[in-house]
């Protein structure tokens, strides 16, 4: 499973980054993001709604690790 590491990165990018990745390089394959920022785990739970994704993640101390796996998939 790939994994993209948001870590450290300034607001609005991690975001763009993650649906970068979705729409070009994922193929509808699963994957996971690790982050520092709990308000990006919230943006990237509407992200993957946007996108017919699912993004199952939570808080573990001062990061998140989420998966996101397309719906019905």
């Amino acid at each position: 499973m790939s994994e993209i590491d948001i870590r450290g990165e300034p607001c609005g990018m991690p975001v763009l980054r993650v649906e970068k990745f979705l729409l070009e390089k994922s193929g509808g394959v699963p994957f996971t993001v690790v982050g520092d920022d709990a308000q990006t785990l919230d943006q990237l739970r509407l992200l993957a709604a946007r996108h017919g994704w699912t993004c199952e993640g939570s808080p573990q101390g001062r990061e998140f690790r989420a998966t996101f796996a397309k719906r019905g998939g």
